[in-house]
């Protein structure tokens, strides 16, 4: 099964900088989470959305990237999968 493997977060020129402490209150779930979770679980979300069966066959690899000033969200995703071209010809 894929995974989610970590979040990373930049400042404005691009320097790595601790996840903000925070809490997130989720609509319709009671408990509310870390940042870091929610963007964890917006990941898949967005994955399932987008790509469905990201995590089956030789997996996949990608990103999901946020920028608060834009503000954008684009997620690259590449599936990897292995195919096979089989034919039988009667000559």
């Amino acid at each position: 099964m894929g995974a989610v493997e970590e979040c990373v977060f930049s400042d404005a020129v691009g320097a790595s900088v601790p996840c903000p402490e925070v809490t997130i209150a989720c609509a319709g779930e009671g408990d509310d989470q870390s940042l870091n979770s929610a963007l964890e679980q917006l990941t898949y979300l967005a994955l399932e959305r987008h790509h469905p069966g990201w995590e089956i066959n030789d997996g996949a690899c990608g990103e999901l990237m946020i920028e608060v000033a834009t503000p954008s969200f684009v997620l690259d995703c590449q599936l990897r999968y292995t195919a096979t071209d089989d034919h039988s010809t009667d000559l």
